[in-house]
């Protein structure tokens, strides 16, 4: 299958997770193509095809052009609509993997299926952008496009704001670099005493309510 992943940056250091989706389909044999603002990590985090389109990340001048088309037409542009469709057209892709909400402004009249990594900004934040707000419509009367969640409470909270259809939502869980963790040196688990980290803000759509009241529970 050609997959075409629009990111907007690629690859930042605390976004991984799209960095281990995509080493994973390439080594399932998948053709793979990424479209992206701008390019780190591009020496540790290697992909055979990447193509660097204009974006707000891309710098100061295409930031503020994107800007002023936001400004003019009154509605969300993260990429360059026409180097962004350009370079849709060349892929010719079979499906289309938008990572962020806010990447996917300009495929609202995609032709073939797409899917939409929606993550905390894009449901939370920018939905409330009326900006935003005219192009996620616009989306969600695309049939063609699904929209992925993190978690079952955000895909809930999403599908009960907009109406989306149950049967177009779904969960995708961040994958998790295991690498980072080790049994302790010692071979003890940590002497009876349970230690915790959850990084993240403090806002509702996180829950940490419930991991606070299971961490009680234990």
């Amino acid at each position: 299958m050609k997959i075409a992943h629009v990111v907007p940056v690629f690859s930042k250091s605390n976004e991984e997770y799209i960095y281990l989706l995509i080493k994973q389909l390439l080594i399932n044999k998948e053709d793979v193509s990424i479209i992206t603002g701008k390019v780190v990590n591009g020496n540790v985090r290697k992909v055979p095809k990447i193509q660097v389109v204009s974006s707000r990340e891309s710098g100061k001048l295409s930031n503020i052009a994107l800007r002023l088309l936001t400004l003019i037409t009154r509605k969300y542009y993260e990429f360059n609509p026409l180097s962004l469709q350009s370079q849709l057209q060349r892929i010719s892709p079979d499906l289309i993997h938008a990572h962020f909400g806010l990447s996917a402004c300009s495929l609202f009249d995609s032709k073939v299926p797409t899917l939409i990594s929606m993550h905390g900004h894009d449901g939370n934040v920018a939905i409330n952008n009326p900006k935003v707000w005219r192009m996620y419509k616009k989306l969600l009367a695309n049939e063609l496009v699904h929209f992925s969640f993190p978690s079952e409470y955000f895909k809930n909270a999403f599908v009960k704001k907009t109406k989306l259809s149950s049967q177009r939502a779904h969960v995708l869980r961040n994958p998790v670099n295991l690498s980072l963790f080790s049994p302790s040196k010692d071979g003890k688990a940590s002497q009876g005493v349970i230690r915790l980290s959850c990084v993240g803000r403090f806002i509702s759509c996180k829950n940490q309510e419930a991991l606070v009241y299971l961490m009680a529970r234990l």
